[in-house]
């Protein structure tokens, strides 16, 4: 059935449409930038676990450290981005923490191999020697890491939609992200490039996204001097 052009549930309709498209140009961005960081979150505890065993093996101990270490730095990244956010412009906030993200993921694999040579280390009972280990060289990146979901929240919000849909999103996309990362890594990255050159193709995704927010920022600069 086709419903004149001033008909109520034509308008009603077409707002509704509207209101949709909008909000999916506003929330696409924040949306995509918490995705690809909790996916990247993921790829990285997943390759932590084979980055270590060079020096420590494969194990419980490994696997429990390396979990419970990247949820110690999310919690703690989390934690600070939050006031990050608060005292500071998000899109300048979010190029700088990309850009720190791709250094931290690449200083993992000097970290591994110094401290895995470390002997100070071998005091230690076993346990506690993978979790000092595991922590030394993954708890800052998890932490870096762990800043830009509370950086992009803050900036959903200042685009004016309803604050619950918005954290909503925020939240669902994040774990989206975590879900795509797990399988993705597991099932095809590992065994397509390896674990160096994964962490390698992190990095250089971080890099990506500090520019497109760098990028960003001059555009918007230049549309003010204009």
């Amino acid at each position: 059935m086709i419903y004149p052009a001033t008909s109520p549930i034509r308008v009603l309709y077409m707002h509704k449409t509207n209101t949709l498209v909008t909000t999916l140009k506003i929330m696409f961005v924040p949306c995509a930038t918490v995705f690809i960081s909790s996916f990247c979150i993921m790829v990285i505890e997943l390759v932590a676990g084979r980055i270590i065993a060079r020096f420590l093996g494969s194990s419980l101990y490994t696997w429990t450290s390396v979990i419970g270490v990247v949820l110690a730095g999310i919690t703690i990244g989390n934690y600070t981005g939050g006031r990050l956010a608060d005292r500071f412009r998000p899109a300048k906030t979010l190029a700088i923490l990309f850009a720190v993200c791709a250094v931290a993921c690449l200083v993992t694999i000097v970290a591994n191999n110094l401290i895995g040579k470390f002997t100070w280390l071998w005091q230690f009972n076993w346990p506690t020697r993978i979790l000092l280990h595991v922590t030394a060289v993954f708890l800052l990146p998890s932490a870096i890491l762990g800043t830009i979901s509370p950086v992009v929240a803050k900036m959903a919000l200042e685009r004016g939609l309803p604050t619950g849909r918005t954290v909503g999103d925020i939240y669902a996309w994040g774990a989206a992200g975590s879900i795509a990362g797990t399988f993705v890594a597991g099932y095809y990255l590992i065994a397509l490039m390896g674990t160096v050159s994964i962490v390698y193709g992190v990095a250089a995704v971080m890099i990506i996204m500090a520019l497109f927010y760098g990028a960003g920022l001059r555009a918007g600069r230049t549309s003010e001097l204009a």
